[in-house]
């Protein structure tokens, strides 16, 4: 019978089966230029288990879950004691937070679902996705031994990061830029991480917080990083959010519309996984369609999204009114042409399969102007989505083209209008990184018509206190 997962590189072709008991971080090929990365791919249907423990109760879902069993490890007692240790350090363990129901009244036609993530472990969704790298290098610990771990963040991954470190006994150096906030260097140093500051130089481009984070895995650093490139079982560990979704919806109607805020990609990766993977499993009956929520100071992946739909677009003789991919002309074409946006994406999901958007998608992996870093300094009130680079760029793109969606580009006023609305609505803490998905909701309800949608409040705000 043919395993039940594989990890593989959609440019170069590399394939891993979890027989063989290696411990991969990123694609072995990922020097060779062109975009590498590994993705994990499930050959056949599997159960849904009874545990609240995410992490257990989707176990099958998890490469890390059949890789412990060619290593006769324990998987599901790995994942317990864990556990035990969050809650013995930090009072909690790793649990299903609330999904709600809200009818938002004259602002927004229709029904929001929420997924509230403001009271995970250390206040943000990111505890989900570094537990399952901790998760996947707890069972090839003879491996492992006692490497430093290495992770860049601004936030809310740096911190879970810690977290999970301390969790997990092993140490952990943070790649911090230079406008972190005070409150996370306290945490940190709370928390035991070792930290290193990344100033941006004059002329310089791309993360510099990034860029320190890759020299470190030069020196024998290993990944915690929340990209999938980087480090592909943070993919897997942040599939929970949206496998637990599906799972708490699973005798209801699933929303028409899922709203995700992205900076590196990641939370978008893992959810679009989580929705092919539930719908392969026949746990739901059809995608949703799918939007990626970015600021209009940073998009970055916006401009790699709309020149491979402008290429699809030409293929297929739409007649598109985008006249380049300029950040200006994207933002311009995002504002003033829904309606076509809506049409054409639209065709595109009903001929992704075609062997030429296929083909479109492919070459793109080999395309490095896709993937620049973003040419200025980014500024954004949502600070926690405002990566030079979105980094899973291609996972994100591919589910928003099959499923008709596209990025949503708001403002700083649309951000600081939806917190406002986000708290009135249902009295969480949620920061303005955790609200932007309805930023996006919002801004895009003014010209189209929305009505069964959802959300994830991905995050606290640091200033408050619960």
């Amino acid at each position: 019978m043919k395993a039940a997962v594989t990890l593989s590189c959609p440019n170069c072709g590399f394939t891993s089966p979890v027989s063989n008991g290696q411990l991969l971080f990123a694609c072995p090929d990922s020097k060779k230029g062109g975009q590498h990365i590994l993705q994990k791919k499930l050959n056949h249907p599997v159960p849904i288990h009874d545990e609240t423990n995410p992490y257990l109760r989707f176990r099958e879902f998890f490469f890390s879950y059949h890789a412990a069993k060619s290593l006769d490890v324990d998987y599901n007692q790995t994942v317990l004691e864990i556990d035990s240790r969050f809650k013995k350090l930090f009072g909690k363990g790793l649990s299903a937070t609330p999904l709600t129901k809200y009818q938002p009244g004259s602002r927004l036609s229709g029904s929001l679902w929420v997924k509230d993530e403001t009271d995970q472990l250390t206040g943000s969704h990111k505890i989900r996705h570094v537990v399952g790298s901790l998760i996947y290098q707890a069972i090839h610990k003879n491996t492992i031994k006692d490497k430093k771990l290495s992770i860049y963040s601004c936030g809310n991954a740096a911190l879970a990061a810690a977290a999970a470190a301390k969790a997990g006994g092993r140490a952990i150096e943070v790649f911090l830029p230079d406008h972190v906030h005070p409150l996370i260097e306290k945490s940190l140093a709370s928390l035991g991480a070792s930290t290193v500051i990344c100033p941006r130089r004059a002329g310089e481009t791309g993360d510099p917080s990034y860029s320190a984070f890759k020299t470190s895995l030069t020196r024998g650093s290993l990944p915690f990083s929340c990209s999938g490139p980087d480090n592909w079982s943070n993919i897997e560990g942040g599939q929970t959010l949206f496998l637990e979704i599906t799972s708490q919806l699973q005798s209801r109607n699933m929303p028409d519309n899922v709203f995700i805020q992205v900076g590196g990609g990641a939370l978008a990766s893992s959810g679009i996984q989580s929705l092919k993977e539930m719908l392969f499993c026949g746990k739901i009956d059809r995608l949703p369609r799918i939007f990626a929520i970015q600021t209009e100071s940073c998009f970055p992946l916006a401009r790699a999204y709309f020149a491979i739909y402008r290429q699809i677009a030409q293929q297929f003789n739409h007649r598109i009114c985008l006249r380049s991919t300029s950040p200006s002309d994207i933002l311009q074409y995002t504002q003033e042409h829904v309606d076509e946006i809506t049409a054409v994406t639209s065709e595109i999901a009903v001929v992704f399969d075609h062997s030429t958007v296929q083909a479109i998608l492919t070459n793109s992996l080999k395309q490095p102007s896709l993937v620049e870093p973003w040419p200025s300094i980014p500024r954004s009130i949502a600070h926690g989505i405002l990566d030079d680079v979105t980094y899973d760029w291609y996972a994100v793109i591919r589910g928003l083209l099959e499923t008709g969606g596209w990025p949503v580009l708001v403002s700083e006023t649309d951000l600081k209008e939806a917190n406002q609305f986000a708290r009135h609505l249902t009295g969480l803490p949620v920061d303005h990184t955790g609200s932007s998905g309805l930023a996006g909701l919002l801004k895009l309800s003014q010209k189209a018509a929305l009505t069964r949608n959802l959300v994830v409040f991905t995050g606290r705000d640091r200033n408050e206190h619960r």
